[in-house]
């Protein structure tokens, strides 16, 4: 059996709001997730990316599906799957302009006994709540970006 997750970007921080949400069929623990966040941020001591794109949320999407090739799958809506381990919510904080660096906020969560019968977001259990990307990696280092 697949560990199942959900990936939700949220676009915070600006005049207009965006959220965009993923479906990630395989190895959706937080060893594997955090790391695989971390990559799409251009984490590597460094920025890859233009700052800019790391605050909208369908761009956001786009570098999570860059940084692990069908195995993401974009939504057409936000209901949560009931076949999921984990969700995680990617807050895209631009700290009032998209012209400065924005910050991931990661809240990672873990499904309840029963959450197959149920899946709604009652139904999860938090895990991390408001914690910068960098400072997650802390937690789950990658084995190579």
């Amino acid at each position: 059996m697949s560990t199942r997750c959900q990936v939700k970007v949220v676009q915070e921080g600006l005049d207009w709001g965006q959220e965009v949400t993923l479906y990630h069929h395989t190895n959706g623990y937080p060893e594997n997730m955090i790391p695989t966040i971390a990559r799409a941020f251009g984490y590597k001591g460094k920025y890859e990316h233009e700052e800019w794109i790391k605050g909208r949320a369908g761009k956001v999407a786009s570098l999570l599906c860059w940084a692990n090739p069908g195995v993401f799958e974009p939504e057409d809506g936000h209901k949560l799957h009931f076949d999921i381990d984990y969700y995680y919510i990617v807050h895209c904080d631009n700290q009032g302009s998209i012209r400065e660096m924005p910050i991931w906020i990661i809240d990672v969560y873990e499904t309840k006994d029963g959450f197959w019968d149920n899946p709604i977001f009652s139904e999860l259990k938090p895990l991390h709540l408001g914690v910068e990307i960098r400072t997650l990696l802390e937690t789950y280092p990658p084995d190579q970006l």
